[in-house]
């Protein structure tokens, strides 16, 4: 059942994002542009060493402090052929998988660690062809205490 909740989350989150605030970026013409589950897309870095970027600085104790401090956060963002990236989007909900509003010193943190992330390794379509991107992080915060990210 959570399983299925949290997949509703996601295509909410995938149909339903709100724009944060937007940049320069543009996706290349003439590619395709292909969705958030294909291709894998990878950073040089390993997922162990994201996790670790992501907790590196996590004041952890100031987050328990604030009153809307659990939930879901969700940024998704697009990288396009050049392995430029772009058009952050983000989405909250509740551990119950409610739409809701996180601690703004919550997901600017996200979302500020997000957009620090550089050198993807461009995605690849079935016929080996370079194309537009979608790529995602959730973080799962109970009490301010940072206890997932995905995927992972």
């Amino acid at each position: 059942m959570k399983r299925l909740l949290f997949i509703s989350f996601l295509y909410l989150f995938y149909f339903q994002n709100a724009a944060t605030a937007q940049d320069q970026f543009k996706l290349c013409d003439g590619v395709r542009t292909m969705p958030y589950y294909h291709p894998d897309i990878t950073n040089t870095l390993n997922f162990y060493d994201i996790k670790k970027h992501f907790r590196a600085d996590y004041p952890e104790a100031k987050f328990k402090k604030l009153s809307s401090n659990s939930g879901l956060i969700a940024i998704q963002f697009k990288i396009n052929c050049k392995g430029e990236v772009g058009d952050y989007r983000l989405q909250q909900c509740d551990l119950n998988y409610r739409l809701t509003e996180m601690d703004t010193a919550i997901t600017d943190y996200f979302m500020s660690k997000t957009k620090e992330l550089k050198d993807w390794n461009l995605g690849k379509d079935e016929n080996g062809l370079i194309v537009n991107s979608h790529k995602f992080y959730s973080f799962r915060i109970v009490n301010g205490v940072l206890t997932e990210i995905l995927p992972k």
